[in-house]
């Protein structure tokens, strides 16, 4: 819907399974058999093991359909990250894309740094919707303020689409 998405953001995402790094796979698999095994017996673990299979099957996306993407987009990522950045930063290219990589932060980077975070995806709200070669800065902001209050900036309503993938 290039229509109602004016701004982007991803976080730790990978457009396809092998992005993952090799150990995150395995053990992501290596739960699947086990909760298989044991989902018989509890609802909890026939849970984890739907989510382990969306996991080891998804997402697929082809780099032909990501390159049709043309909403301005930011893509933040952990140097710590489950994703092999190597991934991180082909998606990037892939939607041309701003690219924020957290040093010392893992998959759930805005957990270990949301208030680094915020001003970071503030601050590309605010950027000329034209991308040039300007670093993202970082904004002051009142903490009191709801994060929801800048997404409504210049009164011109933005929409955003926060990918998160979270892992157990």
């Amino acid at each position: 819907y290039p229509s109602l998405i004016k701004r982007l953001v991803l976080v730790g995402a990978n457009y396809q399974v092998e992005g993952m790094k090799k150990e995150t796979l395995k053990k992501i698999k290596n739960d699947y058999i086990k909760n298989s095994f044991i989902s018989s017996f509890s609802e909890k673990d026939k849970d984890l093991k739907k989510k382990n299979l969306l996991m080891l099957k998804h997402p697929n996306f082809q780099e032909f359909e990501l390159e049709k993407i043309k909403v301005h987009t930011l893509n933040v990522f952990g140097n710590n990250d489950c994703i092999e950045k190597n991934h991180s930063q082909k998606l990037s290219k892939l939607l041309n894309a701003y690219e924020i990589e957290f040093k010392d932060a893992s998959h759930d980077l805005i957990l270990e740094y949301p208030d680094l975070f915020a001003e970071k995806v503030i601050s590309f709200f605010k950027i000329n919707s034209n991308k040039n070669n300007q670093e993202l800065e970082l904004v002051e902001y009142n903490q009191i303020d709801s994060f929801i209050n800048y997404l409504d900036y210049k009164d011109e309503k933005v929409i955003a689409l926060l990918m998160v993938a979270l892992m157990v």
